[in-house]
């Protein structure tokens, strides 16, 4: 697994947040997901997959969940 360096960066003072959803007849996601990896890893981009789609594809997240707007900062693991 990869880190991501804006994971950790400072949040910008200005910034775009793109938000997706999956569609229930939606084609195999992982084609789409293979192109955003082959993204060069820096500061400028940040890429967050929901529990639901892991699970799907068959991977898992370990270590406790944070309800987004808890103010604490999750630190899961992800299992290929």
């Amino acid at each position: 697994m990869n880190p991501q360096p804006g994971v950790l960066a400072e949040v910008p003072s200005h910034a775009r947040y793109l938000t997706f959803r999956r569609r229930l007849a939606a084609e195999d996601p992982r084609p789409d997901l293979e192109r955003l990896a082959a993204l060069a890893a820096d500061e400028s981009r940040v890429l967050g997959l929901g529990a639901s789609l892991v699970n799907e594809l068959g991977g898992g997240i370990e270590g406790p969940l944070v309800p987004p707007g808890s103010g604490r900062a999750p630190s899961p693991e992800i299992s290929p």
